[in-house]
């Protein structure tokens, strides 16, 4: 087969460097991206509903996903969702697999719920949250195990409310049946990673068949970008600002979001 333009060029431009080094390059001019807009705004989120949080100056959880948590487009479909429900004084947000905060404590920074409640398995990750909780001056309530009692008991305390699931693949296992159940008056908004997972088509499939006896779904993917827009990287060219905003993922993903029937009482 004919090679394309762009594999000619491809194989110019980089056939003599090895993976290891291109992904040096790569990596090179992220770092110096997210140095530069960490310096700009003082690691201060700087647009979005998130605006005006804090990151601390060393991160748990990643590391050059924090160009676009300051610049407001890390998972910004995820934000807009959240910061469009209609929310009442009542509701409580539920971050299941809260790791270094960013959703706990900016949807606290940003307004949006009174009452945030994260769960964080690791303790490096439940330490971060505290201090991250902290310097933005917010009270989070931080607990470790999220399961069918746990939210049982949480659920009957906050019977309504929005819960963030980001659990790195256990999100099929995690909601069984009976989670579901206890959830079933929560808007529920789910991280799905199937291609880390074994059949993770048909475990998408199942947990759509599972959560469709108490909710309605619709799916949310990744958001174009529009990198023109952000003064602050005037100065670079188009290669540098696309790289800017990677978030390192494997493929494009995919948020599942369950919005309760009305007749799941």
């Amino acid at each position: 087969m004919a090679k394309t333009r762009f594999a000619k060029w491809y194989d110019a431009k980089w056939g003599n460097h090895s993976p290891k080094a291109r992904k040096s390059a790569i990596n090179h001019i992220k770092r110096t991206m997210c140095n530069h807009v960490r310096e700009w705004h003082d690691d201060t989120v700087a647009y979005g509903p998130f605006r005006g949080m804090k990151l601390p100056a060393k991160s748990w959880w990643g590391s050059f996903d924090r160009t676009g948590k300051i610049l407001g487009t890390y998972e910004r479909q995820v934000m807009d969702y959240i910061a469009a429900l209609k929310i009442g004084p009542q509701d409580v947000f539920i971050d299941i697999g809260a790791a270094d905060g960013y959703f706990a404590v900016g949807a606290l920074k940003g307004g949006l719920f009174d009452k945030v409640i994260a769960f964080e398995q690791a303790p490096q990750g439940r330490a971060s949250l505290a201090d991250v909780a902290e310097l933005n001056g917010v009270t989070l309530d931080i607990r470790e195990t999220a399961d069918a009692t746990s939210l049982d008991k949480l659920v009957k305390e906050h019977p309504t409310g929005v819960v963030l699931i980001d659990i790195e693949g256990a999100e099929f296992q995690f909601l069984d049946d009976t989670v579901l159940q206890i959830l079933r008056n929560h808007h529920v908004i789910i991280e799905l990673h199937r291609t880390n997972q074994p059949e993770g088509k048909a475990k998408r499939a199942a947990l759509i068949d599972r959560a469709s006896a108490f909710f309605d779904h619709t799916s949310l993917h990744q958001a174009p970008i529009p990198i023109g827009s952000f003064p602050e990287l005037a100065q670079f060219n188009d290669d540098h600002r696309l790289l800017a905003f990677s978030e390192n993922r494997l493929d494009a993903m995919e948020w599942l979001t369950l919005t309760p029937k009305t007749s799941a009482q």
